[in-house]
């Protein structure tokens, strides 16, 4: 019985895979934490974390199962171009009413 509790959790962890197994080929994890106002100054970062991003969303993990440093670059990927398109469409309107 006390090998079956010794075997059994060990069994368990060594069946999970690791964060950048075979089965997520091409998927990195191992990255910094950026927030929006960063991403929003630097185009270069920007452009590469959306492109990351883009190879996590086209996988077919569950966004549920993502490591959380991608969930929020991805986040603030979204968010610093929402924040480039509306401050664009903001000087375009001011211009198109002549302030």
């Amino acid at each position: 019985m006390r090998t079956l509790l010794v075997l059994v959790p060990l069994a368990v962890a060594s069946s999970c895979g690791s964060p950048d197994s075979p089965s997520d080929e091409g998927l990195s994890s191992n990255m910094t934490l950026h927030n929006v106002t960063e991403l929003v100054e630097n185009a270069p970062l920007r452009d590469e974390l959306d492109a990351e991003c883009a190879k996590w969303k086209g996988s077919q993990r569950p966004p549920m199962s993502w490591p959380s440093v991608v969930v929020q670059n991805c986040n603030s990927v979204d968010g610093a171009k929402q924040f480039i398109r509306s401050k664009k469409d903001i000087e375009e309107l001011r211009k198109g009413m002549g302030i």
